[in-house]
């Protein structure tokens, strides 16, 4: 078994915010005022050398407010979103590379491992926008144009990719 935490940041790039132009590509147009804490945790179970299974719990918190471009029409327009997102999900993930005694040490093993994975998942989340200085949450408003309320729970792909390294045999 491997059980861990995961935290960073997460920042939204959208129509809202953004610098003095109306649009600039890709990051060229983020706030990082609105960069926000996330965080998780997962547990992993190792079936076989190239096998695990990982669930996962995952906390983010996205925001965007027109208040704080340098853009006049985007300022004017004045509209802000926050939506706090809960994720839980569960994947395979294949170990396509490993090396068992990392500094040929031979007093302990410590892997080196590489990763890919995918799986299912739902996001439970709910958008809410500033009106007058109240946070009012935007699903019973069907707004977007949307007649009926949208879902509050949203299924996800997760996809993964990384590395690990197990120290002293724990950790």
């Amino acid at each position: 078994w491997d059980i861990g935490m995961r935290n960073g940041v997460a920042n939204y790039l959208g129509e809202m915010g953004g610098k003095e132009l109306t649009r600039r590509d890709f990051v060229a147009d983020i706030k990082l005022q609105e960069t926000n804490y996330t965080g998780g945790f997962y547990a992993r179970y190792k079936f076989s050398q190239f096998w695990s299974g990982k669930a996962s719990l995952n906390y983010a918190r996205l925001s965007g407010a027109d208040s704080l471009s340098t853009n006049k029409a985007r300022n004017a327009r004045n509209l802000s979103f926050r939506n706090d997102l809960i994720e839980l999900n569960a994947q395979a993930q294949f170990t396509f590379y490993e090396v068992s005694d990392l500094g040929r040490s031979y007093l302990h093993r410590n892997y080196f491992r590489t990763y890919i994975g995918l799986g299912v998942g739902a996001i439970l989340h709910s958008p809410k926008a500033n009106y007058n200085g109240e946070w009012v949450k935007l699903r019973p408003l069907t707004t977007e144009g949307q007649e009926k309320q949208y879902s509050k729970l949203v299924p996800v792909i997760p996809v993964s990719g990384g590395m690990y390294f197990t120290f002293n045999k724990r950790f």
